[in-house]
């Protein structure tokens, strides 16, 4: 698959320039380091011992940064403050937290990213291959090529009070995890092709984000890899103005789409309620306000056991709720709605 290849050619770039040996586990108490205007963050990171903490100065910092050690802490001094952009030899990644699609022998753990900026990467702002526990928080994603701030093959990750905007991919990502437990709140996404992407990805909360401007507001995809996708809470969120039209310029993303808040595209056993989701339309297949359909075109299946409940629905096109009328034990309840395909959605409760 296309993302795949992009992450094999990152891990050998990560790899090659951040001069990577096991960082040993040491007793003792946790320390911080500083990292002063013009110094090397990564030369931190590689000095630093499970628990310390890094803060890094105001100011831009060109280069990329690989974390390995777990319980770390990265901070900056606020977003827009501390910045990072690519060097010379940009390897594509802002900051990877664990080696993409290396061998491991256990997650990277613990680590906390805060209070910066990561911009204008060839790839991805900030990307967790691996982890456990991993928190982003009060980080600005500007730019980045592929995805803003993402997680891969990871678990009880936490995503929140961030904004992400101008990737080609998505803001935010969460994927190939079927434990995923991952907490995604209290962010903004705007101006990316998804603002929100789940994909064969497991038990997943969406709460409190304020998404628009994008092609798609958020997208729970199953694209037919073992084990689906699902058992994602999409709830009390603020999805408008969605009205873009994204190419189909990628095997991953679905044909050319647009216009919709909410897709749930072949994925089960999600929840989308109490969301308040406005004025996203666009002509393509695809829009709407939420959205349900069967994702077997791409190789996925059937929407099935979806509850779509308690939501506010307002001046979306071509309707406030489309359902394709595949799948089976799909519910919609008391919607404050208009319109609907079929009609009746808006309806029952």
């Amino acid at each position: 698959m296309g993302w795949r290849l992009r992450l094999l050619g990152v891990a050998a770039a990560v790899v090659a320039t951040a001069g990577l040996s096991a960082v040993p586990v040491m007793a003792g108490n946790s320390h911080t380091i500083v990292v002063p205007p013009g110094g090397s963050i990564q030369a931190a990171v590689n000095s630093a011992h499970p628990g310390d903490t890094i803060k890094v100065a105001k100011g831009t910092f060109h280069e990329n940064v690989l974390i390995t050690t777990d319980q770390l802490t990265l901070r900056g001094a606020g977003a827009g403050e501390t910045v990072l952009m690519p060097p010379a030899n940009d390897n594509q990644c802002g900051i990877c937290v664990g080696i993409p699609f290396a061998p491991f022998t256990h997650m990277v753990s613990g680590v906390r990213i805060r209070d910066l900026t990561v911009r204008d990467f060839g790839g991805f702002g900030i990307f967790g291959f691996g982890t456990d526990g991993l928190q982003v928080s009060q980080v600005d994603a500007a730019n980045n090529a592929f995805y803003g701030i993402s997680r891969f093959e990871s678990t009880r990750t936490v995503f929140r009070n961030n904004r992400a905007w101008g990737s080609h991919e998505a803001g935010f990502y969460i994927g190939d995890a079927q434990d995923a437990d991952t907490l995604v709140e209290g962010n903004k996404a705007w101006n990316n092709d998804l603002g929100i992407f789940v994909r064969h990805a497991r038990h997943v909360t969406i709460v409190d984000n304020q998404v628009w401007g994008n092609c798609f507001g958020v997208l729970v995809l199953d694209d037919g890899q073992a084990g689906g996708a699902g058992n994602v809470a999409i709830r009390e969120n603020n999805i408008h103005g969605n009205t873009t039209i994204c190419p189909h310029t990628d095997p991953d993303t679905p044909p050319t789409h647009g216009g919709a808040g909410v897709v749930i595209l072949g994925a089960d056993n999600n929840r989308v309620t109490d969301n308040h989701v406005s004025d996203n339309a666009a002509a393509t297949p695809f829009a709407g306000g939420v959205v349900v359909l069967s994702s077997a075109f791409f190789g996925g299946h059937d929407a099935m056991s979806n509850t779509i409940s308690d939501n506010e629905l307002r001046n979306n096109s071509p309707a406030d709720i489309v359902w394709d009328g595949a799948g089976t034990d799909n519910k919609f309840r008391d919607n404050d709605c208009r319109t609907s395909i079929p009609p009746g959605l808006c309806d029952q409760d």
